[in-house]
């Protein structure tokens, strides 16, 4: 087989596994009675018509309550659900706490380990241990962890929305806008 042949076959398998994966066989775009595939990322939002990447990403960072799943080794998502996970209760704890005043919150969800609250707007760097997810409330928010020597960004979120990240890591930096 020649070079030239042996490449386009290559090619032309490349294009037909790639088809097969970008539109999975258990849901079509627009479907709103179960999930949607869009890249690497399960949607499962009810009456929507989220079908391209755009569009999902204008969703995150709406104010409409969404819970979405990150994979903590490279913060890419996997999920995002409508509706939002019942906060954690917070500690008690008289400076490292989630409350009903709070912007935006780093939720733990183990004990000793406490939940963060921010409150106001900019940028606040820091190293909070040990938490699972990222809360954010009567603003929008983003929020940064350390894993593996590296600094991941989330994607920034709306109001009414959270982040759950696959295990604990330190967050380095929240941002409340």
């Amino acid at each position: 087989m020649s070079r030239t042949i042996r490449n386009a076959a290559i090619w032309l398998a490349t294009l037909t596994v790639a088809g097969f994966a970008a539109v999975p066989a258990w849901a079509e775009p627009g479907e709103t009675d179960g999930p949607v595939q869009i890249g690497d990322i399960k949607v499962s939002i009810d009456d929507s018509s989220i079908d391209t990447r755009a569009e999902l990403d204008a969703y995150i960072e709406s104010d409409e309550a969404k819970t979405i799943t990150v994979d903590r080794a490279t913060g890419e998502m996997t999920s995002v659900i409508a509706g939002n996970e019942p906060a954690i209760s917070a500690l008690t704890s008289v400076t490292n706490k989630c409350t009903s005043s709070s912007h935006v919150c780093t939720i733990s969800g183990q004990v000793p380990r406490p939940n963060y609250g921010f409150t106001g707007v900019g940028t606040k760097t820091g190293a909070w241990l040990g938490q699972e997810a990222f809360l954010t409330k009567s603003r929008a928010g983003k929020g940064y962890y350390s894993w593996n020597g590296s600094t991941v960004a989330l994607p920034k979120i709306g109001t009414n929305s959270r982040i759950n990240l696959d295990g604990p890591a330190t967050f380095v930096k929240v941002t409340v806008y």
